[in-house]
């Protein structure tokens, strides 16, 4: 449609423009019953470069035994630039503990440019695509 992506990383902010700690991780289970399991969005992230896995059963977060994921939120968003972290988990059936250094991170954006050499064809097809057909 007559554009081009353009990506670019930026320092993700928070709401006061500060630098914001890498949280992009997250505890779940099936059931109560059941133990949580981390589930981390970017293997890139600080927790994946600790070391950890999706699937990890946590064990624990700075020596404190978490039991829901509301418990596990808490604790880990206490935490706060400069911190660091330590994560107990279960890997089939071995224990791990991570050590995590609680930093930034960066947001990919992608803006789109507009093409000066786009074809007829390619603007009709964005001037349809901009009206929403």
């Amino acid at each position: 449609i007559g554009y081009r992506a353009e990506i670019s990383r930026i320092p993700a902010t928070n709401a006061e423009g500060a630098r914001a700690p890498d949280f992009r991780i997250f505890a779940s289970s099936d059931s109560p019953a059941e133990p949580l399991r981390l589930i981390l969005t970017d293997p890139r992230s600080i927790w994946g470069q600790a070391g950890l896995h999706s699937n990890d059963q946590l064990v624990a977060l700075n020596g404190r035994a978490i039991r829901d994921n509301g418990e596990f939120r808490r604790t880990l968003f206490a935490l706060r630039m400069g911190d660091t972290a330590r994560v107990a988990v279960l890997r089939r059936g071995e224990r791990f503990v991570a050590t995590v250094p609680v930093a930034g991170y960066e947001r990919v954006v992608v803006r789109l440019v507009e093409l000066r050499d786009a074809t007829p064809a390619q603007v009709a097809r964005r001037e349809r695509w901009a009206a929403g057909r």
